[in-house]
């Protein structure tokens, strides 16, 4: 674990090396709701889940309004006894809009691919969307995805919300 998170810090060095990219680490926590539909039954089973994640983005401005936004998003469950952890992509294009001077509202939507690291999930692919707010150093952003997720005990989708606060490099 301690060699991937080494090689996803060099590589996002390396893709930062341009003076005009601009990249930032985020870290926060969400809700994973999920809905078994077990032997492809009636999907009344149900439960939420807390994540804590840690979030890497590096916007490509292809034009001075809009942006190519993609980020490498660990999902972390802070308790013991729950093994959901998700490793996903979500892979945005969005508009900037400016509020005031020395921020910017960024609304971003796109498909996010992922994969599960242990526990329920083998597979994370459907729609995602994302608000953030930009500052001159600091980023708040509210993803939302949803899921159709193939479990262990059969398929089930999924939704999730994640508020996250990070730092903009």
């Amino acid at each position: 674990m301690k060699k991937f998170f080494l090689c996803m810090a060099v590589a996002l060095v390396a893709v930062c090396a341009s003076a005009q990219t601009t990249w930032n680490v985020r870290a926060g926590g969400g809700v994973e709701f999920t809905f078994d539909e077990t032997y492809y039954g009636d999907g009344d089973d149900s439960w939420g889940t807390l994540a804590l994640t840690v979030e890497a983005n590096i916007p490509f401005h292809t034009t001075s309004l809009f942006t190519f936004s993609p980020s490498l998003i660990l999902q972390i469950p802070p308790m013991d006894d729950v093994d959901v952890y998700a490793l996903t992509i979500p892979l945005h294009f969005g508009y900037k809009l400016p509020i005031g001077d020395k921020a910017l509202f960024f609304p971003k939507i796109g498909p996010i691919v992922g994969i599960g690291i242990g526990g329920y999930h083998n597979y994370i692919i459907g729609p995602s969307a994302e608000l953030a707010i930009e500052g001159r150093h600091y980023v708040l952003s509210l993803n939302a995805y949803h899921s159709l997720a193939r479990s262990s005990y059969g398929r089930g989708v999924g939704s999730a919300i994640l508020l996250s606060l990070g730092y903009k490099f």
